[in-house]
């Protein structure tokens, strides 16, 4: 059967009644009457844990779909039981009073069809807090809602399948925040996709800000280690681009890194991606040396050889820095005076402006597909256009620029703040 640790806890077994409160499990009981087996043996019990395999939101009040971890009994001798044993699992979820729960059971050593599994009843007690039942046979239990069964058997089989197979649902972000006007940190974190909320609205509250993700969640296995690289404009201060860095997943811990930053080349705008790939090691088989020490002695050495290492492209983040506005910058090409204008126009008029801004065609088809949103994609054309001390014909360049692309109330209006000596500010 699946087991998560070494060794099972065992319990010896006699003719006589006994009841079983195992270590590995608080709260379970297991019941057993007297002239239960044929002759005494050894009782293996093991346990999978499954609350982190549930894809609910962690704030959310959606009610889990596993309620208890699935066990895993059998006996050394292999005897199965006479009689039925009364049964409690401890529920690591909370449910409603009105939600009905079931047992699913399978005696198939590796159960992936619905078939494989069959559904026998269960009682909460009083206090919500375990499920008893009765069991004829020894083999995997796991507690389940009724009404998950009922409606997608499938999706259940799948959830307690990653449990089974030690894999968890997890998404990759990134978080920055600027340190200095050359240094920024940027955080990566792998975090179950139950709790990925929770762990973006944690660092924001530490002044980070979250970069544009996708929210695509990642199957992988419980201490899955990725490597972690640093492309585009962006690298490890101190390093080169080719620089790479370790992240490992464990469901029970915070899974991060934070990396202080700069950018490759301070002409070109602020922006990379951080590549995550799976770290895949396979072992080799040792070198036989085989020494002769005559006709009818030879000694044999074995000599140990160290795994195959391989990677595999996982996924990829944005990563978009905001380099902190420069002392003496002229008011109207400030950052934040440019989004002003920049929340005026949408992606085409934004694409139009790039290209009058001397930005190239392949320079903005690169900035579109990295930045979809316009105004990330227009915070990085100013940057790029503007450069980190902008200059007073640039004011002049960027109306001749909004004039040849149709837009001549934009374009007043920079030239009225730069007379009144002013931010931009559209007040319609």
């Amino acid at each position: 059967m699946f087991v998560t640790v070494e060794k099972p806890e065992v319990f010896s077994i006699t003719e006589q009644a006994v009841t079983i409160q195992p270590q590995m499990e608080p709260d379970a009981e297991i019941d057993i009457p007297k002239d239960t087996f044929d002759s005494p043996g050894d009782l293996l019990f093991n346990v999978v844990e499954t609350k982190d395999v549930n894809t609910e939101d962690a704030d959310s009040m959606e009610e889990a779909v596993l309620v208890t971890n699935v066990i895993d009994l059998s006996m050394s001798n292999h005897q199965q039981p006479k009689q039925p044993i009364d049964m409690k699992l401890p529920m690591h979820s909370t449910l409603n009073d009105d939600t009905e729960i079931v047992i699913l059971t399978s005696s198939k050593e590796f159960p992936d069809e619905i078939e494989d599994w069959e559904i026998e009843t269960a009682q909460k007690d009083s206090r919500r807090r375990s499920a008893n039942f009765k069991i004829r046979h020894f083999s995997i239990f796991t507690g389940v809602t009724k009404k998950k069964v009922d409606a997608d058997m499938i999706g259940v089989c799948m959830l307690i399948q990653k449990a089974l197979n030690n894999e968890r649902q997890v998404e990759f972000f990134a978080v920055v925040k600027t340190l200095s006007r050359d240094e920024y940190a940027i955080v990566i974190e792998c975090a179950l996709q139950r709790k990925a909320k929770k762990r973006k609205k944690h660092w924001e509250k530490k002044q980070y800000e979250i970069q544009e993700v996708e929210g695509i969640s990642h199957t992988v296995k419980v201490n899955q280690w990725f490597r972690v690289k640093f492309d585009g404009n962006i690298k490890r201060i101190g390093t080169d681009q080719s620089d790479t860095q370790k992240l490992m997943f464990h469901p029970n811990r915070d899974n991060y890194q934070i990396f202080s930053t700069e950018m490759v080349d301070k002409s070109n705008p602020p922006i990379g991606r951080i590549k995550i790939e799976l770290i895949e090691e396979t072992g080799q088989e040792p070198i036989r040396v085989v020494e002769s020490k005559g006709c009818l002695n030879n000694k044999e050495t074995l000599i140990p050889r160290d795994p195959i290492t391989t990677y595999m492209n996982l996924t990829s983040l944005p990563v978009h820095l905001r380099p902190p506005p420069a002392a003496g910058t002229i008011k109207v090409l400030k950052i934040n005076s440019l989004m002003q204008l920049a929340k005026k126009l949408n992606m085409d008029e934004a694409h139009q402006l790039a290209i009058q801004l001397k930005v190239s065609p392949s320079e903005v088809a690169n900035l579109a597909s990295d930045l979809p949103k316009t105004d990330d994609f227009l915070d990085a054309v100013f940057w790029k256009w503007r450069g980190r001390r902008p200059y007073e014909s640039q004011v002049n360049f960027l109306v001749a620029a909004l004039e040849r692309t149709g837009m001549d109330i934009e374009a007043e209006e920079v030239k009225t703040a730069h007379k009144e000596l002013r931010e931009i500010c559209f007040s319609w």
